[in-house]
């Protein structure tokens, strides 16, 4: 047996070290943004301090982002990924129990107390910057983000089941929660009071039953 070292690795699969530098730098920027605007705000926050709070210079952050809001909406964005990427659907895949069960798994994922931290997170940092244009259409956008996502695990999890109903289920899910908690962005709550805004509109959808009967004699 042979006692020689293994050859280095290719090139190719060597992690480009300036990628992911900018990749670190661009976290700990958002990062810094969201931070500093849930305790100064917006409009009381510089660039020279979201710069030495990430440790980096003030021209880094300009390389990364072309204002403050944006620095921290990427953190937002991130967040939200954050919240997909730690979405268990443990199921059997059959198609007639896909809505009961991931509205079950999704109430009982948002509600931990890691997922809703991040949501009250969210929260506390768009309440910052809720007088602000951008916050709309920024919001919206990450909404469709999250869902796209969200109905992307759904499909992985029932392959044989219709895609327009994963999309409606995921729709309803992700839209039903983001209006429950609309009135904490216009004034903060206690992570207990979202809860309970959650659970309430969980409960509201379980209990619901939308009815709809076509009748082919209409016009």
């Amino acid at each position: 047996m042979s006692d020689s070292p293994a050859p280095p690795p290719d090139d190719a699969a060597r992690p480009d070290r300036r990628a992911l530098v900018r990749t670190q730098n661009r976290r700990a920027i958002a990062a810094a943004a969201a931070e500093l605007i849930r305790v100064k705000g917006a409009d009381q926050l510089r660039v020279d301090e979201i710069a030495e709070r990430a440790g980096v210079s003030r021209r880094t952050v300009f390389n990364h982002f072309s204002s403050i809001e944006e620095a921290a909406y990427a953190q937002l964005h991130d967040d939200f990924d954050s919240l997909i990427a730690g979405f268990r659907l443990d199921v059997e895949g059959r198609t007639e129990r896909m809505a009961a069960e991931v509205t079950q798994a999704f109430g009982d994922f948002i509600l931990e107390a890691e997922p809703l931290r991040i949501v009250q997170g969210i929260l506390d940092t768009a309440a910052q910057l809720r007088h602000h244009q951008s916050l709309d259409s920024w919001g919206q956008q990450s909404i469709e983000h999250t869902i796209e996502a969200f109905a992307r695990l759904v499909d992985a999890a029932y392959p044989d089941a219709d895609r327009v109903r994963v999309r409606i289920l995921c729709t309803v899910l992700i839209e039903s929660v983001a209006v429950s908690l609309e009135a904490c962005v216009d004034e903060p709550q206690s992570l207990e009071h979202s809860r309970a805004r959650v659970i309430e509109a969980l409960t509201f959808l379980s209990s619901s039953h939308f009815s709809f009967r076509h009748s082919s004699n209409r016009n």
